[in-house]
This record gives structure tokens, sequence and C-alpha cells, in this order.
């Protein structure tokens, strides 16, 4: 209990927070669905 309040303590520092927010953010855009798609059909046709 203690690592993870001392986790929460550690992120509630904005200096901390916001860039791993905006990191988060980056990544999370880089996987869209028309990418995603795009994707596993390049997969489906090294199989196939």
């Amino acid at each position: 209990a203690k690592a993870i309040a001392e986790a929460i303590d550690y992120l509630m520092n904005p200096k901390v927070r916001e860039p791993m927010a905006k990191a988060a953010r980056f990544l999370a855009e880089q996987f869209t669905q028309e990418r995603n798609a795009t994707e596993m059909l390049k997969i489906y046709e090294k199989i196939i």
C-alpha cells in the first residue's frame, strides 16, 4: 500500500504527470483503427 501511495504522490507532480500524459496521448494517436486494419492485412498477406 505504501508503494501505491508513493506512486500516486509522484504522479500528482505536474512536472512529472504532464510530460507522461503528453507522451501517452501521442502514442495512442498512432494506433488508429485504419492503421491497425492496414497492419493486420499486411500480416494476413504474409501468412497466405
